[in-house]
């Protein structure tokens, strides 16, 4: 039985209720569209820009997902209404605890902290990776995309390598805590 939002908003869900929707909504998220992402209760409303900036709502209602959206399309479950679900999923996962907030000071700290967790792998994944995790406009502003592109974990995820390289102080501590 579904008691709340965030048991009931999942990828399965979104894919199931949205059908062939999905994959235009899961671009449309990964692509930065989402333009505004917030949680009134047991609901997520938000903006996301297509050829329009279209607002969209997805609330539990009787135990299940309703959705509404200002695009034309009629449908339980739009490409809009799916990048939001994704960008609520990704904003949940990413909610940074205490211990984590902070982040690493330096890349030797965090390269120590990769060797004891086995996780040295991790820090050449592409950095691009963390665009979901970072504030869309001013990602889309300052062409993160296009940044992150070009570097891996490694080069961003400590603060003082993210000071050298990312190059827009009001998006440095996004991106540290994101990696």
């Amino acid at each position: 039985m579904v008691a709340s939002l965030a048991e009931a908003l999942t990828v399965r869900a979104l894919r199931a209720y949205a059908g062939p929707a999905f994959a235009r909504g899961e671009a449309y998220w990964q692509e930065g569209r989402v333009i505004a992402c917030e949680v009134e209760g047991d609901a997520v409303t938000g903006v996301v820009e297509g050829s329009a900036r279209y607002e969209v709502r997805i609330a539990l209602h009787a135990r299940a997902l309703v959705a509404t959206c200002t695009c034309p399309v009629v449908a339980n479950l739009c490409k809009h209404g799916v990048a939001l679900g994704l960008a609520y999923l990704a904003r949940a996962e990413a909610a940074p605890t205490p211990a984590t907030t902070a982040g690493f000071a330096t890349r030797a700290e965090l390269e120590a902290w990769c060797a004891a967790h086995e996780a040295t792998h991790a820090l050449w994944l592409p950095a691009d990776i963390l665009l979901p995790r970072l504030p869309p406009e001013p990602a889309q502003r300052y062409g993160m995309r296009y940044v992150l592109g070009r570097l891996a974990l490694r080069d961003v995820a400590a603060r003082d390598a993210a000071s050298r390289v990312i190059g827009v102080r009001a998006l440095e501590a996004p991106v540290v805590e994101a990696a």
